[in-house]
């Protein structure tokens, strides 16, 4: 019978990945060697993150070994459901928690550092300090993670999160090149080297996103449209819907600006029922006030 190592080993040598590479910022290479082994069983998020990068579906060999790892994975899915729900505060008391948990694996210290920089972005810190602080977040497991280089390296989940927060962050502090740079670098690396396409599509299609509100700001209206059409097939492929209204309404506004009315009326218009029917009430606020001083019709 295969162990957790023969399968982690067999992966690596298929793909002609050094330990050095598949461990970098996960776990050292002399613990890997002995995964690789059998001497030495790793925790639940050492071996997600092995994995991830491997591009390999982890649920292959189910793994807890503790009651401490089984509590820190429940904290960390609650952290993300009250992320997703906007209750920060909820989030904060979260981590508190998650922190003091014994013997944390330095996947699991990265993910605590990084939603700190996104609750300190939340709370209204300077521009310059979140990027600071995600930047710092993204050294714990990445030597180079300039956009030329992405496309070479081995990523998994919570560093593409990561890196996507970190594209923000460069825009807000007037480094727009940047953040444009870096997402165009997220989409092609997810394109290219992402096997797993059920289980990143809702974080491609908000990389996507992203994207077309970015380079919309810079008037390239065509190349919204194309890739929100990316984005909306994506959507409509793997039923990830979370950035779905989203895309349309950018899609709806590249028209408009391009002249092609009857066109921004429709994807805006569709957005406008998607986001009433899952009761985004904020949204739909503002694709009317948008709708209505351009003397569009919904």
């Amino acid at each position: 019978m295969l162990s957790i190592g023969d399968i982690i080993r067999t992966n690596r040598e298929q793909q002609g990945m050094s330990q050095e590479k598949l461990a970098d910022g996960i776990c050292s290479v002399s613990t890997l060697s002995r995964i690789e082994n059998s001497h030495h069983s790793p925790g639940r998020a050492t071996y997600e993150a092995l994995m991830e990068r491997l591009g390999v579906d982890s649920n292959v060999f189910p793994l807890f070994q503790s009651e401490q790892e089984v509590e820190a994975f429940r904290l960390k899915h609650k952290v993300v459901k009250e992320i997703f729900n906007g209750n920060f505060d909820e989030v904060g008391k979260l981590l508190d928690r998650y922190e003091k948990i014994p013997n944390l694996e330095r996947v699991h210290k990265q993910y605590i550092q990084y939603v700190r920089a996104i609750l300190f972005r939340q709370k209204d810190g300077s521009n310059d300090e979140v990027l600071i602080k995600l930047e710092n977040v993204a050294k714990m497991s990445m030597k180079d993670y300039s956009a030329n280089n992405i496309l070479y390296q081995v990523l998994f989940i919570d560093e593409i999160h990561i890196l996507n927060s970190l594209s923000i962050a460069y825009t807000k502090v007037n480094r727009v090149e940047d953040g444009i740079e870096l997402l165009y670098a997220l989409k092609n690396y997810i394109e290219r080297k992402v096997v797993d396409d059920d289980g990143i599509s809702p974080l491609y299609t908000t990389i996507l996103y992203n994207l077309t509100k970015f380079i919309g700001l810079q008037g390239k209206y065509k190349e919204v449209i194309d890739i929100c059409d990316i984005g909306i097939k994506r959507c409509i492929d793997y039923g990830a819907y979370l950035n779905f209204a989203a895309l349309l309404l950018n899609k709806g506004y590249a028209h408009f600006m391009l002249g092609n009315k009857k066109e921004a009326r429709e994807y805006l218009k569709e957005s406008y029922y998607i986001n009433r029917a899952r009761g985004e009430k904020k949204s739909c606020e503002n694709i009317q006030k948008f709708v209505k001083e351009n003397n569009i019709r919904l």
